[in-house]
């Protein structure tokens, strides 16, 4: 199979409503995945002395994200303020033990656990992280003062990142 029939296959089905293509020729072996709001995704399969170096293939549902070079500041954002050094020693952070859904309240009704500025004990409930439809309190390891939510409610929170600031 050669690369001018691949662009065949990819063009015909990124041009019709197909989702998802298995091609077979031989040895070789092409699958063309696509969804609404996805990148056409080509998986071939072939033998080593014909298969061309992996690239990332985009169909007609990409967007153009612009980059911007580093010395170029983005209007509007100024340069985080840094906290003074001894501040920054009695200052713990919470992370998050699991992968799952973050909610900072009981319920979407509820008033949230903890806001910036409440004072919280150890074992007090921060927020619930829901995994695999469980519900996971996230209790304070420390006691102090909340000075940081570092995640909005219901956003995704992967193992280790950060949640909360507290002022021990």
């Amino acid at each position: 199979m050669n690369t001018e029939k691949i662009k065949q296959l990819f063009e015909l089905v990124n041009n019709s409503d197909i989702t998802e293509f298995n091609y077979e020729e031989g040895e070789s072996k092409i699958a063309i995945k696509r969804g609404p709001g996805q990148p056409t995704q080509v998986i071939t399969h072939m033998p080593a002395s014909y298969a061309p170096p992996p690239q990332p293939v985009y169909g007609q549902y990409q967007t153009h994200v612009p980059v911007y070079p580093a010395s170029v500041p983005a209007e509007g954002l100024t340069a985080p303020v840094q906290a003074p050094a001894a501040d920054a020693a009695n200052i713990h952070t919470v992370t998050s033990p699991l992968v799952g859904t973050l909610y900072r309240s009981s319920s979407p009704e509820a008033e949230p656990y903890v806001k910036v500025g409440s004072k919280v004990n150890k074992g007090d409930t921060l927020c619930i992280v829901e995994a695999m439809k469980l519900l996971n309190e996230i209790e304070a390891d420390a006691s102090g003062e909340v000075v940081e939510i570092l995640v909005e409610n219901a956003n995704p929170v992967e193992y280790g990142t950060p949640l909360f600031k507290i002022k021990t």
